[in-house]
């Protein structure tokens, strides 16, 4: 769904509301090969993490999902857990305003329980920031920086500068196919990446009004789209974007 598989699936930033699905990837596959598309594409981005309720008892570390119907939204969301002594499953459909219930079934727990306290403590063992800094100085006076970038984390946050006018748009980021293993982590080999910069409506609105410094900027980058795709790889050292005009190599600066 995040547009890594372009073996077997067909992705698009562009807006596919409106078009339908491909009744089987045979059919999905003579759509691409001829004419203007009749069918959606994978709509990229790919949907973002969904904050579920907490669940109000106790649990273990062992999830599943099932389907449930045809569509992405028809599924269940299952961990395993105990409630009034018992041992069994908490259950809900993964719509996020759905509450949880809970199924025993009085068989022994296959994990350990959890530390599931009442409120939200989602973000006391999160990451820290990376570190990782990329700019980038173009001759035609204007600059590209991203701060804390994370291999792992899409989108990352890009800074275009022309003189004091900036704006602030996004590089969106997905991992391409390897037939081997990757250390986990930026290295000095090159982690290839499909990509693609967002410039932001409001600022495609404005852009009459930018400086014309910054609107060349901005067209050098994405022309007048608001997506523009390319390939993208990122080292300890740099970050490439890869695009058709030539790369453009941010080098790390923290």
């Amino acid at each position: 769904m995040s547009g890594a598989d372009e073996i077997f699936f067909r992705y698009s930033y562009d807006d596919q509301r409106g078009k339908p699905s491909a009744p089987n990837l045979s059919m999905d596959e003579i759509d691409t090969l001829f004419g203007p598309k009749a069918y959606a594409a994978n709509q990229l981005p790919a949907p973002d993490w969904v904050r579920q309720h907490k669940i109000p008892g106790e649990v273990t570390s062992a999830v599943s999902i099932h389907q449930t119907g045809g569509d992405s939204s028809n599924r269940e969301l299952r961990v395993e857990g105990r409630s009034g002594g018992r041992i069994g499953y908490w259950h809900k459909p993964v719509d996020p305003d759905a509450s949880w219930s809970f199924e025993a079934t009085d068989a022994g727990l296959t994990a350990d329980l959890l530390d599931n306290r009442p409120g939200d403590h989602s973000d006391e063992t999160l990451a820290a920031p990376s570190g990782i800094d990329y700019g980038y100085a173009d001759p035609a006076q204007w600059t590209l920086d991203t701060t804390d970038f994370d291999y792992a984390a899409s989108p990352a946050p890009l800074r275009l500068c022309a003189g004091e006018a900036c704006v602030d748009l996004r590089l969106h980021l997905v991992d391409g196919l390897r037939l081997l293993r990757a250390a986990d982590g930026l290295t000095g080999a090159p982690r290839e990446y499909l990509a693609a910069i967002e410039v932001p409506q409001s600022v495609l609105d404005e852009l009459p009004g930018q400086p014309p410094a910054l609107a060349a900027a901005i067209q050098t980058l994405t022309g007048t789209a608001r997506f523009r795709e390319f390939k993208a790889t990122a080292t300890l050292g740099d970050l490439t974007l890869q695009l058709q005009g030539g790369p453009i190599v941010l080098r790390r600066t923290r």
